[in-house]
């Protein structure tokens, strides 16, 4: 597995994420080059999840199946930070992927 993890102060440089919006980027959609749509089971295949979990807004990302990175944001309630991560990981070990992620966000306390 390699794990991407980078947090960031919100300022007026680095403005703060909207989940939804970011979803929409990671998410599957028509290829706009020759308006041919996502094959389906790609489409079928992309999983997300928005939450609020210890005062923090937290965005995950993924395909279940495809070998595409594992993304979460999470981003805190009072707007002061973020922290964007990728995991990539062969297929094997997915559950382990998705164990980090839950134990991060659960474990990130903004201060």
């Amino acid at each position: 597995m390699l794990i991407n993890v980078v947090s960031r102060k919100i300022t007026p440089n680095v403005l703060k994420l909207d989940l939804e919006e970011m979803n929409y980027g990671l998410s599957p959609k028509i290829n706009r080059m020759n308006d041919m749509p996502v094959i389906m089971t790609r489409a079928n295949d992309y999983f997300y999840e928005l939450e609020v979990v210890k005062n923090s807004d937290v965005l995950i990302s993924y395909y279940k199946t495809h070998p595409w990175p594992k993304t979460f944001i999470i981003q805190d309630k009072l707007d002061k930070y973020y922290v964007w991560g990728e995991i990539y990981a062969v297929q094997t070990d997915y559950t382990k992927a998705h164990s980090y992620i839950n134990t991060l966000i659960k474990s990130i306390t903004f201060k």
